[in-house]
Parts: C-alpha cells; sequence; structure tokens
C-alpha cells in the first residue's frame, strides 16, 4: 500500500527536466572544479522548487523535489508565509562534492548542524546516503528561507536595514530552523536532561543554556511555545518581532509577557512535564 500511494505521488508530481552547462556557475567563478560532472547540470522545476542536479543525481535530485512538495505546505502553515519566488535546491552526491564545487564564493552562508547551507533562497544540500538526515537537511534549509524572508525582507535594501535594526539573541532563528527540520524527539529530551542534570553548580536555567548550545535552547522554546500557546504564535512572534523590531516588544504583543516571564515559563513547563519524568 505504501509503495503504490508512493508511486500515485511520483506520477502525480509535475517535474520538467532540462539540461543545461553552467546553471550555477554564478554562485562562486573562482574555485577550481574537480571533475567534469560539474559542467553540465540539470533541472527538475516543480509548483514551489527548482532543483539542480549533476551526474548521477538524477535519482536523488528526484527524491529531493518529492521531499520538498511534500513538507512545504506543513512549513507555510507553520509560519503562515509564502515565498513570491521559487526556492532553488543544489543538490550533490556529498560532501566532498559541496565542498570542492564552486558554491559560495563572495556569498555569506548560514550552517545548519554542518549539513545544508542557505544562500538567499538557494539551499545547498549533499546525500550522505541516509534519507531521513536528508529529509531533515532539506526541512531546514526551506524553513531557513522562509525564516530569513519573514524577517529580514526580500531585497538587498531591506535584508540590510533589517540585519542593522534587527538584533536577535542566536537561540530565536537557530531553534525555529532546528524545530522546523524534526519534532522534539527522545534524543532531544536526553540532551536536555544531561544540562538539567549535570553535576555542575552554575544555575541551570534558559539563559544558560542559549549561551552553551543556543540551537538546543531554541529548539526547546519554540517547542514550548507550540505546545503551551498553540502553533499559531510561532508566526505571530516572528510577524511582531520584525514589525517592532525587537523580539521583547513582539513578546509584549502576541503573550503579554517579557523575556524574562518566557524563561521562567520555560523552566516551569520542563520541570513538570520532563524532569519529574526523568526521576
Amino acid at each position: 500500500m505504501g509503495r503504490f500511494i508512493f508511486f500515485i505521488f511520483s506520477f502525480l508530481l509535475y517535474c520538467t527536466w532540462a539540461g543545461g552547462q553552467n546553471v550555477v556557475t554564478e554562485f562562486g567563478k573562482n574555485r577550481v572544479q574537480y571533475h567534469d560532472d560539474f559542467k553540465q547540470w540539470n533541472m527538475y522545476e516543480t509548483e514551489n522548487f527548482v532543483t539542480y542536479w549533476y551526474g548521477k543525481g538524477r535519482e536523488i535530485a528526484h527524491t529531493v523535489v518529492q521531499m520538498a512538495e511534500l513538507d512545504n505546505p506543513s512549513i507555510q502553515n507553520v509560519l503562515e508565509h509564502k515565498m513570491n519566488d521559487k526556492i532553488e535546491l543544489i543538490v550533490y552526491l556529498d560532501l566532498t562534492d559541496m565542498k570542492q564545487s564552486n558554491l559560495g564564493i563572495g556569498e555569506q552562508f548560514q550552517s545548519q548542524g554542518g549539513i545544508t547551507k542557505v544562500v538567499e533562497n538557494k539551499v545547498f544540500l549533499y546525500f550522505n546516503g541516509d534519507h531521513n538526515a536528508l529529509r531533515k537537511s532539506l526541512r531546514e534549509g526551506i524553513a531557513s528561507v522562509y525564516i530569513n524572508s519573514m524577517l529580514h525582507g526580500n531585497n538587498l535594501q531591506e535584508i540590510v536595514q533589517n540585519a542593522v535594526l534587527l538584533n536577535l539573541p542566536d537561540w530565536f532563528q537557530e531553534g525555529l530552523v532546528s524545530y522546523m527540520g524534526e519534532e522534539w524527539s527522545p534524543k532531544l529530551d536526553s540532551r536536555l536532561k544531561d544540562y538539567f542534570t549535570s553535576p555542575k553548580k552554575q544555575k541551570k536555567d534558559f539563559a544558560r543554556l542559549a549561551k552553551i548550545d543556543p540551537q538546543l535552547a531554541g529548539h526547546s522554546m519554540w517547542n514550548f511555545l507550540a505546545n503551551y500557546y498553540g502553533r499559531a504564535s510561532i508566526s505571530n512572534i516572528l510577524y511582531l518581532t520584525r514589525i517592532n523590531r525587537s523580539l521583547e516588544n513582539g513578546l509584549l504583543y502576541v503573550l503579554g509577557i517579557d523575556t524574562k516571564e518566557l524563561n521562567r515559563q520555560w523552566q516551569d513547563y520542563y520541570e513538570k512535564n520532563l524532569i519529574s519524568a526523568w526521576r
């Protein structure tokens, strides 16, 4: 049954293939190309994505575009945001190829877990043989593009202006991207347990966790917000934080509390729901 559904989905997914040379050479011009495969890039174009692949990457690129179109609605629903332009997905066969390609010369990268890289509306991915890891990386990349658009805008003037005026803590965006990449899991639960039960005498609060592990802190915070205040609070906080150019003001407008109270609520939530289960 599962194979049948997958086949139907594959059949209905509209893909257009086009071949061409130097499709992605705009990403950089000075780095040496290590093999000829990079000279021939091909493309799948679907409703929301343009996916580029090379050499023997047809099969994995087809998987990527299926995953992207499948997960895109859920990401849109949580963030309540749509892109005007299609997101570009550049698929590499392995990490070595991604490092050897000319991507990123003169570009500013955002790295999520060392796997997903995002430049504007372009998501760079490589396949390590694990489809679950690929899907997580893809979701993180798509979410990064959406979140950047929501917080910083789409044109150069907006991006520069908001980058200067909107000074957000590291946990805010790193944690939200991680949250969009995967749901709260036993593995994350274990990492948070290690933090709370550490024998070190330092205060075990959100502020300290945000300093030593902003991704885990942020992921746990967005998970708390979604469970305690509802998922709609996520997009509302993003929108009003950008409009007011302040996280503090965004929280006040959406939740009616400041960051100090939010951190206290986070502490209470995990102590009641998680720490008690650990003991």
